[in-house]
């Protein structure tokens, strides 16, 4: 605590009731730069407190405007500080930046201009309630405290909350405290308070077995008993109705055994008294009974994968990256998508084409054959794609240097230089012996590039996207043509490219005119799906960050880019091929042509727009969850049970990620299996979310 003529006048000491919200907004408004710091041993409701000043000031922020002279009155956001990777942003305000930008997407909307989130944090607009410092290591927790006190200026405000110990420690190693900010701290419960509170939770005339426990309690709590000791008693006992005989031996023994024995059975009372409902409005109940056994599973699986000692927010983005082998698995995944998408296409065109041509019996023999052909065909690109797509997922290391935007281009092209060159000899050899030179080499640059493009991701390193196809609501949808034709650029390189090849093998008449084809098959297909993609990943102004719009943001993102670049791809290829055969003596054979490179273009189109761009964490949480869910350590419907586990209480949704409610609970499950972790913890991300307190 700084000395007490920097924080106010006449406010050395207060003290204060948690029901009486207005009187702490009074008394933060009255400090002379509006800092605290809420801290407080574990389970004494630090969080809880922040969370309802935070309510607090915004329903009294409309008044605090008319008050305030043209001063500046911030709107306050809760913020996970353990999310705060001090190396790489040095100053609150540029992390600050980040986050909001991330939590709250409508900040990206272009009708909002250019660094809105950055000119809100830098301009005193934001009161960043920082939550959790007591959840960082112990060197991070000084390093915050000195970049605090380096970057908040003289009218930033701040609310902080960490555990007391915590706290001193990094205060202690920062060497100062944290400037002008006040601290207080929740009292002890007392023995008539906790008494209070449960007989009040009680029938008039409580039983003698509820009598005794009151008895016990009288003794026990003053030393002992927290805030969410009461409740977990209440949630487990009370509202559940069991008899509360185990508890009368338990507050004899040490207090580490019954927060234990609460906490066993924290999760099979609460779903005993909170039933579903099929209302989407009800909050507080789940949309389906959950099993108690297999939500403790899923929730210790959980809580061993969000360690309470890192980053240990619930990010559904960041669950891929603590899986084992995660790059296999999504080269495996990638490869048993693309060759049914290849064979299923080929042989519902083959199937089409006889029909449309002749018809009868021959064709289930044309579906068939299609759908083998599909599996030979697929097969190269699928292990083109899957080998990319296992690069893309390895993530890289974190460059905590700026590098300029050319040299960041020639590191990803270097990147995607070998899987691209290796997928375009591979598939341009075999597109050579079936359909020859020609193909071989158009379909040899096609996928070279596109393996390549597939292969410059960082998958481990990517957070959710957002799809945006509402016309009426975007201020800017003129832009569409024109990013429509920026990408189609790509015909105007490649183009050249393919004419100079066939030049050289058939002459200047063959070069020009596959010049022509390669600028239709490149500007054609990657050009509209480029633009179209760029386009819809602007947010809208209304976008809501929440973790299942989230979700649900990223897979609509995903399947457009993935119906998108299978429908270019389809009529770009489609006409390419029916233009190589159209010389051809035997008229049939561009209509066969076109109708095989529609297929062909489709089955990889869709591949292509699954693996490729910016942003899978859909894909990644799909092929993360398939495997574990086959095992039973996590549930089919993964967004539905955390969203049902919010719902019974157990979790807290912040932003676009989830925390476990109550720290201790997180802790409790995090130790109880900790020996049988077989998975790697996830580390702390860069300007990923991070991390709640207690």
């Amino acid at each position: 605590m700084s000395r007490s003529h920097l924080i106010g006048r006449n406010l050395s000491a207060f003290s204060g009731r948690s029901d009486d919200v207005p009187g702490l907004i009074a008394f933060f408004r009255h400090l002379g730069q509006r800092r605290l710091i809420i801290t407080g041993e574990p389970g004494t409701g630090k969080t809880t407190l922040a969370v309802q000043m935070l309510l607090g000031l915004l329903d009294a922020r409309a008044e605090n405007k008319r008050s305030a002279s043209g001063e500046i009155v911030p709107v306050p956001v809760l913020i996970p500080v353990s999310g705060w990777d001090t190396k790489v942003h040095r100053r609150l305000h540029d992390w600050l930046a980040v986050r909001l930008t991330q939590d709250y997407p409508a900040l990206a909307a272009t009708e909002h201009g250019n660094s809105v989130a950055a000119r809100l944090a830098g301009g005193g607009h934001i009161l960043p309630v920082l939550d959790g410092l007591d959840e960082m290591e112990p060197p991070a927790r000084a390093e915050v405290i000195r970049l605090l006190n380096a970057s908040l200026g003289e009218h930033d405000q701040l609310i902080l909350t960490s555990r007391r110990a915590e706290l001193a420690d990094a205060i202690t190693s920062a060497g100062r405290p944290l400037n002008a900010a006040a601290i207080i701290s929740p009292l002890t419960v007392s023995q008539s308070a906790g008494a209070d509170y449960l007989g009040d939770c009680l029938a008039a005339s409580p039983s003698r077995a509820w009598q005794r426990v009151l008895n016990a309690l009288g003794d026990h709590i003053a030393p002992r008993m927290t805030a969410l000791d009461l409740w977990l008693i209440r949630a487990v006992y009370v509202d559940t109705g069991k008899d509360p005989a185990p508890l009368t031996e338990l507050l004899d023994g040490p207090h580490a055994e019954l927060r234990a024995h609460l906490l066993d059975a924290l999760i099979p009372s609460l779903i005993e008294t909170r039933l579903p409902s099929a209302d989407p409005a009800d909050h507080f109940r789940p949309s389906r009974r959950l099993d108690p056994s297999a939500t403790r599973r899923y929730l210790t699986f959980l809580a061993e994968r969000f360690p309470p000692s890192g980053n240990s927010d619930i990010a559904w983005w960041r669950l891929a990256g603590t899986s084992r082998g995660f790059p296999l698995k999504v080269g495996v995944a990638t490869f048993l998508c693309c060759v049914p998408a290849f064979s299923v296409t080929l042989g519902i065109v083959a199937a089409l084409a006889q029909i449309m041509m002749a018809g009868g019996p021959t064709v289930l023999f044309s579906l068939l054959a299609g759908l083998s052909t599909g599996v030979l065909l697929g097969a190269p690109f699928g292990m083109a794609f899957g080998a990319a797509a296992a690069i893309a997922a390895m993530g890289r290391a974190p460059d905590r240097t700026s590098v300029s935007r050319a040299r960041a281009w020639a590191r990803n092209m270097a990147r995607g230089l070998f899987p691209g060159a290796a997928a375009g000899c591979t598939v341009g050899l075999w597109a050579w012996a079936a359909m020859g030179p020609p193909a071989g080499i158009l379909f040899g640059l096609v996928s070279g590039f596109a393996t390549g493009m597939v292969a410059t991701g960082s998958w481990a390193d990517e957070l959710p996207g957002y799809a945006g196809l509402r016309l009426r609501r975007r201020p800017k949808a003129r832009s569409l043509p024109r990013d429509l034709l920026r990408g189609m650029a790509f015909g105007a390189v490649f183009g050249p490219l393919c004419g100079l090849v066939f030049g050289v093998l058939g002459g200047v008449a063959t070069g020009v005119q596959f010049t022509l084809i390669g600028g239709i098959m490149f500007g054609g297909a990657f050009g509209p799906v480029i633009g179209l993609i760029r386009w819809a990943e602007w947010p809208l102004a209304d976008e809501v960050g929440t973790p299942l719009s989230s979700h649900r943001a990223d897979r609509d993102l995903t399947l457009l880019r993935a119906t998108a670049s299978a429908t270019f791809f389809a009529l770009a290829i489609g006409a390419t091929l029916g233009v190589l055969m159209s010389r051809s003596p035997t008229p049939e054979l561009a209509g066969q042509a076109f109708m095989v490179g529609l297929s062909i273009g489709f089955g990889f189109g869709w591949v292509f727009g699954l693996v490729a761009g910016r942003h899978h964490a859909w894909l990644a949480l799909t092929f993360t969850v398939v495997p574990l869910a086959l095992i039973g350590k996590l549930p089919w419907r993964f967004m539905g049970f955390l969203d049902d586990a919010h719902r019974l209480g157990l979790l807290r949704a912040v932003g676009p990620v989830y925390q476990f409610r109550h720290a201790a609970l997180h802790d409790h499950l995090a130790k109880a299996h900790a020996p049988q972790r077989a998975e790697r913890p996830l580390s702390p991300a860069v300007g990923s979310p991070g991390a709640g307190g207690p």
